[in-house]
């Protein structure tokens, strides 16, 4: 699953049952030359992957859609669900390559803000009395705070 461009071609990973050391891009050089099918699904996986990581707002839309033709073309049932998937969802994979002041627009720090009020709602066993929660939540959020944990992992 690892992409290609982070495969660790130098150091050896010892294989003691065979007596042998391989490199992890050996290994994946080696399992694709087992089976076609598998080879190309890794290198439309990692094409994918390249897709997320250079497409910009303007060009997103054609490279999604040649993408989309591959999965389609490919001859794994797998894939037609990814084809369809990211066909169902091509409006919103677009969008997600709008930028602001070069940084991509995400919903990531609001769903930390729910994970980190609804961990306060496990720990407490319940909070009855609203306003005492959304103080607690407050605080907890507040970067300000001196026991924000955010706060001590930066100190």
């Amino acid at each position: 699953m690892k992409a290609a461009d982070k495969l660790d071609q130098v150091k050896p990973i010892p294989l003691t049952r065979h007596r042998m050391e391989l490199t992890e891009d050996s290994i994946v050089a080696y399992m694709l030359s087992l089976d076609d099918e598998l080879k190309g699904a890794y290198y439309l996986l990692n094409e994918y992957r390249d897709f997320n990581a250079s497409a910009t707002i303007e060009d997103a839309a054609d490279q999604l859609d040649d993408l989309i033709v591959r999965f389609k073309n490919y001859h794994c049932e797998e894939y037609l669900r990814v084809a369809q998937c990211l066909t169902n969802w091509r409006d919103e994979i677009i969008n997600s390559f709008n930028r602001i002041n070069n940084h991509i627009i995400s919903n990531g720090a609001m769903e930390r803000i729910n994970r980190d009020a609804k961990t306060i709602i496990r720990n407490s066993f319940g909070i009855r009395n609203f306003e005492r929660f959304r103080n607690r939540v407050m605080y907890s959020i507040n970067e300000n705070s001196s026991f924000n944990d955010r706060n001590i992992k930066k100190r």
